[in-house]
């Protein structure tokens, strides 16, 4: 399940969540159509505003157990009721996140998803400073062996 998460990435930056030049040229990279470009437009829009809830729910959350464990003498019942109250918002949160890749697969082939994969892979490349892979290089032409004299 990791390895879906990071591709969110790619799906869930502004390069292909906003309808603007930027998802124009990911859209075009994936070769999707337009009812497919109105599809995930729609899928990254519904999915984007439940994710703030769900993001927020954990939060919340987060703050409640660091509230319960902060204070002089901790309730028990209470601090391990809040730990299992933060790891269902987590669950909940990472649902949502495959139930997006899934919806989001049911509308791209499986030659675009690989398109997808690659071009997730090349931005975590240059988020770590590294180079995208190179093109591959022309063979070299054969040495030439002086002319006699």
């Amino acid at each position: 399940m990791w390895l879906l998460i990071p591709i969110l990435s790619v799906l869930t930056t502004p390069a292909f969540a906003d309808p603007s030049p930027n998802f124009d040229l990911v859209a075009e990279k994936l070769g999707l159509d337009d009812a497919q470009q109105s599809k995930v437009s729609e899928i990254l829009y519904e999915h984007e505003l439940e994710r703030i809830d769900l993001k927020s729910a954990v939060e919340r959350a987060e703050v409640e157990l660091r509230h319960l464990l902060d204070a002089d003498a901790p309730d028990r019942k209470k601090a391990l009721a809040a730990v299992d109250a933060l790891n269902q918002a987590e669950a909940a949160l990472r649902r949502h996140q495959v139930e997006m890749v899934l919806d989001l697969r049911g509308v791209v082939s499986a030659e675009q998803w690989e398109t997808l994969e690659r071009l997730r892979q090349t931005k975590e490349r240059m988020e770590k400073g590294w180079a995208p892979p190179a093109p591959p290089s022309p063979p070299s032409p054969p040495a030439v062996a002086p002319a006699p004299r």
